[in-house]
């Protein structure tokens, strides 16, 4: 009979153990989720400004932004071409 009652206290103790470890380590992931939620809220608001920042980029080295900066600090098209050589047929008969 002692070692029977030993086993269901034994048995009670590792019930209590695993239930407050298990309480424990909820209460460490509920404080966790509010962080995480602040986290990818960040994580999405850098996303948005990248994509602004990258058009902003690409807007400033587009070619018509260029030439018209170019025609703003002095530099000229030049109107006139010419070419060095005639051109020559690519295959004969």
């Amino acid at each position: 009979m002692k070692r029977s009652t030993l086993i269901i206290v034994f048995l009670l103790l590792i019930t209590v153990g695993l239930l407050i470890s298990k309480s424990m380590v909820s209460n460490n992931y509920s404080t966790s989720g509010p962080e995480l939620a602040k986290m990818d809220t960040q994580v999405k608001e850098y996303k948005t400004e990248n994509i602004l920042l990258k058009e902003k980029l690409l807007k400033l080295s587009s070619l018509n932004q260029i030439s018209s900066e170019a025609g703003k600090i002095g530099f000229v098209e030049r109107k006139s071409y010419f070419s060095l050589s005639k051109s020559v047929p690519l295959a004969k008969r």
